[in-house]
């Protein structure tokens, strides 16, 4: 069956027939490959130069998905497994705050800045979003308390990619705007 056109189809037996020239699947694909390629690549930015610049990444949304289970499980009862979701230089500052407030005093982070709360009871967290951020990555978390007439919190994770992977570098919410830029701030005042 040929039509006399351009168009491209795929015939039963897995060859593809394009104007008068029969192809098989690997060359049909890789003419596509070229195609898009070509496509993609006006005004001399390709969409892989594009990627680079702006970072998606499954292993962010893994990520981000491990601290849900986290928090799921109730969260804060591992604090070696809390702290090892942030920056080292982020969870250096909780630390340091910690050990600012000692036994006396309550540290600037009272609570659970994945949920924004200090009781986990009745929460179901769900990742809202996942976007570039610059070079880092924002998760945006939708934080719903079952049997609370509250509205849903959102609490955005700044990721920043490190060594050992995607680690939160900051959380933002509608009370707290920075952890990190709050978390300096109070230990300026220890």
């Amino acid at each position: 069956m040929e039509d006399g056109g351009d168009s491209i189809w795929l015939q039963t037996n897995g060859r593809v027939r394009t104007g008068g020239l029969l192809m098989n699947r690997w060359t049909a694909g890789s003419v596509t490959a070229a195609l898009f390629f070509t496509l993609s690549t006006v005004g001399g930015h390709s969409a892989a130069a594009a990627a680079q610049k702006a970072p998606t990444d499954q292993h962010a949304s893994q990520f981000v998905e491990k601290i849900v289970a986290y928090e799921r499980r109730g969260g804060r009862n591992d604090d070696r497994m809390f702290l090892s979701f942030f920056t080292p230089e982020l969870a250096a500052l909780i630390r340091a705050d910690r050990k600012a407030a000692g036994d006396q005093d309550v540290p600037y982070l009272d609570g659970d800045p994945f949920c924004d709360c200090q009781d986990s009871e009745g929460l179901a967290m769900r990742v809202q979003s996942i976007a570039p951020h610059g070079n880092k990555i924002d998760a945006v978390i939708r934080n719903h308390f079952t049997g609370s007439s509250d509205p849903d919190r959102l609490v955005t994770l700044r990721l920043r990619l490190t060594a050992s992977g995607w680690r939160v570098d900051d959380v933002l919410s509608q009370d707290q705007p920075s952890l990190r830029a709050g978390l300096a701030r109070a230990l300026g005042r220890h």
